[in-house]
C-alpha cells in the first residue's frame, strides 16, 4: 500500500502487509531508484528530475516490484487527473473516497472542480466506485465515468448502511470508508480471482476491522493507568475536522477531568480560520476549557527512533 501524506518519516508511505518498510529498507530501495535514474553516466543524458512526490511513489513502486507483492493499493497525492500517481494504465479498480474543499489552490474553488479532478482516475479498463456524495458531485463522477468509458459503463455509489457487515463501525465517516473498502476488495477479487477464486468473507472483514490501526487517524492513546487519554487526529479540511471534533465529543465521558485543545495547521493552502471555526462549531457541549495553538517548522528533522504512534494534533 502506498499513501499520503506520512506523518512522521517518509517510509510510512510504503506498507507491506500493513506494516511500514523500516528506514534500511527504505533507503536501499531510495538510493536503488536514485542510482538509476541520476547515477554514473545518467547526468550527462539530460532529462527532468522527478520532483518531490514523483520521487516518493516510484520508490514505492520498485519496493513492491522487488517485494513481490500480488496486489498495491494506490493513493492520490492531492487530485487525480493530473497527480503524480496516475500513470497506472489499467488499473483494476478506482476509488473515490468522500470530497472535501482540499488543495484548492491545485484543483480549483469549487467541490464540482475537486470531484472532476478526483475522477481523473477513472480508467477504461477499470471498475468505478465512489463514496456517497454531497448533492451534485455524484453527477460530475457519473459524468467522468462516461468520458473515460469505465467497466460497465458507471460508477457504484456505495454507503455505509449498504454493507451489514460494518454497521457498527464508529465513527459514521469509517463506516462508510469501511463499505467502500469491502465492495472494493470484492470488486477486485471478482476480476482476478476467476472462476473458483477467493471470495471476501465476513468473518475476513470483521477481523480486518478489529486488527485496524492507522497513527493519527481516531487515534486515542492512554498513559498514566488511564489518567490521562490524547484523542489525536490529522483532520485538515472542513469536512474531515468537523467530523473528528465530534468524534471526541461522541467518546468523551462525563466527568471532572481537564479538557484541552492543542491545534495546529501545517499548511497554508487552507483557510485555517475556517478549518478551526468547523472545528470550534463541532466541539459544543465538549468542555474544552484551554485552547493551545502550536507552530510549525518546516525545516524540522525528524529522529529515525521517534515511534510512528506519536500524538502531533490532540485533543485532551
Amino acid at each position: 500500500m502506498y499513501t499520503s501524506p506520512h506523518l512522521l518519516v517518509p517510509q510510512e508511505r510504503v506498507r507491506i502487509s500493513g506494516a511500514a518498510i523500516d528506514e534500511r529498507g527504505f533507503a536501499g530501495y531510495f538510493f536503488e531508484v536514485w542510482e538509476r535514474l541520476f547515477g554514473a553516466g545518467k547526468a550527462a543524458e539530460g532529462g527532468e528530475r522527478p520532483r518531490y512526490l514523483q520521487l516518493c511513489v516510484l520508490v514505492a513502486l520498485h519496493a513492491f516490484i522487488r517485494e513481490g507483492v500480488g496486489a498495491v493499493v494506490l493513493e492520490t497525492h492531492h487530485g487525480g487527473e493530473y497527480d503524480a500517481t496516475n500513470f497506472v494504465a489499467a488499473p483494476v479498480v478506482t476509488v473515490v473516497t468522500p470530497l472535501g474543499r482540499d488543495h484548492v489552490r491545485q484543483l480549483g474553488p469549487g467541490m464540482r472542480d475537486i470531484a472532476w479532478h478526483k475522477a481523473g482516475i477513472f480508467k477504461a479498463s477499470a471498475v468505478a466506485i465512489a463514496a456517497a456524495q454531497e448533492e451534485g458531485l455524484e453527477e460530475v463522477l457519473r459524468a467522468r465515468a462516461a468520458e473515460k468509458g469505465v467497466e460497465g459503463g458507471e460508477v457504484r455509489v456505495v454507503r455505509g448502511e449498504d454493507e451489514e457487515v460494518v454497521k457498527g463501525v464508529k465513527p459514521e465517516v469509517q463506516r462508510g470508508n469501511c463499505a467502500v473498502a469491502v465492495v472494493a476488495v470484492r470488486a477486485f477479487l471478482e476480476r482476478t480471482a476467476g472462476e473458483g477464486g477467493k471470495v471476501l468473507s465476513d468473518e475476513s472483514v470483521r477481523s480486518g476491522i478489529e486488527g485496524f490501526k492507522w497513527p493519527g487517524r481516531f487515534q486515542v492513546v492512554e498513559r498514566g493507568g488511564g489518567r490521562e487519554r490524547w484523542w489525536c487526529d490529522g483532520a485538515h479540511n472542513e469536512m474531515s475536522i468537523g467530523v473528528a471534533g465530534r468524534w471526541f465529543v461522541d467518546g468523551v465521558k462525563e466527568g471532572d477531568r481537564a479538557r484541552v485543545l492543542l491545534f495546529s495547521q501545517i499548511s497554508d493552502s487552507r483557510d485555517t480560520e475556517t478549518v478551526f471555526r468547523c472545528l470550534a462549531e463541532s466541539l459544543k457541549g465538549s468542555g474544552v476549557q484551554l485552547v493551545i495553538f502550536s507552530t510549525y517548522d518546516p525545516d524540522q528533522t525528524f529522529s529515525s527512533s521517534m515511534s510512528l504512534g506519536n500524538p502531533s494534533i490532540s485533543l485532551l
